[in-house]
């Protein structure tokens, strides 16, 4: 999955925008978070392919599912796991610290439960905006 997405940064008030390139070509919307800190950087990367890897397998099994529907509904809110993460990236999955399934490594935390919300922008770039949920809305 992170072989062909694209995740590219962009600052906003002073602070990062992440935003995905490349879910449109499956009839996802693309995803976007804002307000990343620079520390942080690396790990909404790596969630964002996470989120892309369950949104697209979300997407298969509808359409396998339900070929004749148009469209398919999308959740408000996911849990991406570390599982999900090495898939997207291709790894093998990484030892949790602490004794807590999920965590990626040493030093490194990342959100497990995060919020989306759709948005289409005037000329109908359509996203999903993604939120880590102990952040509030």
């Amino acid at each position: 999955m992170a072989s062909w997405l694209r995740v590219s940064s962009g600052f906003d008030a002073g602070s990062v925008r992440l935003t995905t390139h490349g879910m449109a070509r499956l009839g996802l919307p693309e995803l976007r978070v804002f307000a990343v800190p620079d520390r942080h950087v690396p790990t909404w990367t790596t969630t964002l392919h996470g989120l892309a890897h369950i949104l697209l397998t979300r997407q298969l099994t509808a359409i396998a599912t339900h070929p004749t529907r148009g469209s398919h509904l999308l959740p408000t809110e996911l849990t991406v796991t570390s599982t999900d993460i090495t898939t997207a990236e291709g790894l093998t999955p990484p030892v949790a610290h602490g004794g807590e399934a999920g965590d990626v490594g040493e030093g490194r935390m990342w959100w497990r439960e995060v919020g989306v919300r759709y948005e289409v922008l005037r000329g109908g770039a359509q996203f999903l905006n993604v939120w880590a949920l102990d952040e509030g809305d």
